[in-house]
């Protein structure tokens, strides 16, 4: 069964219709194809056909404490990283609210990334996920933690290989090493490996969330 009409900043709305879709059909496993917007709606939709309530509560003050329906995604637009996180982001059309919430049951059993499936990303939604892998690591980088020098080189390191394929992608959008990096790069920004031993920051994020939930802007 598929559901489509997921747009950029994902709406409430389609979640609810995924929910009623997997209990009347039983369904017990989600997987999403497509980038953030996606993967964050099966994310909504696997932690919502479990619980009893409306889904958004779980995007504000309920914690999910619940079982979560399984699900994995084949990446086709690297940004968000939630192919390998544990959280998600929607938005709620009524109020024009964007929240996230999060649980490690809503990490993927699996994730797909094909550099390939890349090829045809516009330049413009290609820099837009290039800045969101970037500031997912400046969230990360700067902290008042102190002997983190591990991961501060781990920051470093993966923002200067985004730097460089990025340059090498605005030359060639084809070029195959150059998009493996740039997905590996954005799944290693989100997957927290980055925030051990660190307490992130996360402003940028907080104030993007207001702005592109009531300006419907792209995140990144």
């Amino acid at each position: 069964i598929e559901l489509s009409g997921v747009k950029p900043n994902p709406r409430v709305s389609l979640v609810r219709e995924g929910i009623d879709i997997c209990r009347k059909h039983n369904i017990d496993f989600i997987l999403a194809v497509g980038g953030g917007s996606v993967i964050d709606s099966a994310k909504a939709i696997a932690a919502g056909v479990n619980y009893n309530g409306d889904v958004w509560d779980l995007f504000l003050v309920t914690p999910i404490n619940h079982k979560c329906l399984q699900l994995a995604t084949i990446l086709t637009i690297p940004a968000a990283g939630s192919e390998t996180s544990s959280g998600c982001v929607i938005t709620n059309e009524d109020g024009l609210f964007k929240r996230s919430t999060g649980h490690p049951t809503l990490r993927p059993v699996f994730s797909i990334l094909n550099p390939e499936l890349t090829f045809t990303l516009p330049k413009y939604q290609t820099s837009c996920g290039i800045a969101d892998m970037f500031a997912h690591i400046l969230e990360r980088y700067f902290t008042n933690e102190k002997h983190v020098d591990l991961t501060d080189r781990l920051c470093e390191s993966t923002l200067k290989s985004i730097i460089d394929n990025a340059l090498r992608l605005n030359i060639n959008p084809n070029d195959y090493n150059a998009r493996a990096e740039i997905m590996l790069s954005g799944m290693v920004a989100h997957n927290d490996w980055l925030s051990m031993g660190r307490i992130g920051d996360w402003a940028t994020h907080d104030i993007e969330h207001e702005l592109s939930g009531i300006y419907d802007i792209a995140h990144g």
